[in-house]
C-alpha cells in the first residue's frame, strides 16, 4: 500500500454524506496532506451512485479473489485491534472518561467553541460562561 493510499484511507471524522436521487454526496475539509498538516482547511465535495444490488457490480469493478481476501483480513485486523486496545487500556487502568461528567460535558463544549466559525470575542464570552480562561 502506498503512502498516499493509507492517507486517503484515514477517515475523516468531519466528513458529511447525504442522498440526492440515485447518487450519494459526500463532503468534508482536508486537514493533512502528505504527512503535513495543513495550514488551512481545504474543503471538497463528490458524488458517486451506490450498487444497490450484486448482480449489478461492474465486470471491471468486481474484486478479485486477492481483494476479498485483503477486506476480511482487514476487517479481522480491525477487530483484533479494537480488542487489544480494550484490553491494554483496561489493564492500565485507563478508562473511558464519563460522558454524562460535567468536566467531560464543559470539555468538549469548549473544543466544540473552538471549531465554530465566529468572533473570537464571542468565543471569549462563550468560553467565559462555560468558566473556562
Amino acid at each position: 500500500m502506498t503512502d498516499l493510499q493509507k492517507e486517503l484511507e484515514e477517515k475523516d471524522d468531519n466528513e458529511t454524506e447525504e442522498t440526492e436521487g440515485e447518487r450519494v454526496k459526500f463532503s468534508g475539509k482536508i486537514k493533512k496532506a502528505f504527512g503535513e498538516v495543513l495550514d488551512k482547511e481545504v474543503p471538497y465535495t463528490a458524488y458517486y451512485t451506490p450498487v444497490t444490488e450484486y448482480s449489478k457490480i461492474p465486470e471491471d469493478e468486481f474484486p478479485s479473489k486477492k481483494d476479498i481476501l485483503n477486506s476480511v483480513n482487514a476487517a479481522r485486523k480491525l477487530n483484533e485491534r479494537a480488542k487489544a486496545t480494550a484490553a491494554a487500556l483496561k489493564a492500565a487502568g485507563i478508562e473511558k472518561p464519563d460522558q454524562n461528567d460535567p468536566l467531560v460535558v464543559q470539555a468538549k463544549m469548549l473544543k466544540d467553541i473552538e471549531k465554530l466559525n465566529i468572533p473570537e470575542d464571542q468565543k471569549a464570552m462563550m468560553r467565559a460562561v462555560l468558566g473556562a480562561k
